[in-house]
């Protein structure tokens, strides 16, 4: 589409299993981060299982050291309802959680997070407003939760065929 950067050639994923080394798995990623940087692109991870033991207790220095020289290239987004040592105690004494910084994310008004879940939508789709706003009174403006909701929509829209159908809503297939 016009306006948007061409997307390098990235290396075809590994065959399964080949990325169980966390060390492999790593410089395997390292490789499409600096590709897709040196295309003017910057990757963002969103992390936001803290729940498993150890979540975070698992990276070594090393591993931790490789993931932090990324920072000039790439964003870690840590997606959480609490204080991440609430949700994971282990996880204060991180060496990644202490290099990311912290910054907390308000609600959004109404009107930018009706225009936050339709901003990723490609060009001739529209979700209906009905859709939207029921999202909104679910989610509220917290932006992680709109996020995933927005995702859910898109998946029940183009499972049930309504991806294309212009602005019928869910509700009006009951």
């Amino acid at each position: 589409r016009r306006g948007q950067t061409e997307l390098p050639a990235l290396p075809s994923f590994p065959t399964p299993g080949a990325l169980d080394d966390p060390d492999a798995a790593l410089i395997h990623m390292e490789g499409d981060v600096l590709r897709l940087a040196d295309a003017g692109i910057r990757p963002v991870f969103l992390l936001d299982d803290f729940h498993a033991p150890g979540a975070f207790g698992q990276l070594t220095k090393d591993q931790t050291s490789r993931l932090g020289s990324w920072k000039d290239t790439c964003a870690f987004i840590l997606a959480t309802e609490r204080r991440l040592e609430e949700v994971n105690p282990e996880a204060k004494g991180s060496p990644l959680f202490k290099q990311v910084p912290r910054t907390a994310f308000g609600d959004l008004p109404e009107d930018e997070a009706l225009a936050f879940v339709r901003s990723p939508l490609p060009p001739g789709y529209q979700f209906p407003d009905d859709d939207v706003r029921c999202l909104y009174e679910l989610a509220g403006g917290f932006p992680y939760l709109l996020l995933l909701a927005g995702r859910g929509l898109w998946d029940l829209r183009r499972r049930a065929g309504l991806l294309e159908a212009g602005s019928r809503s869910l509700s009006s297939q009951r």
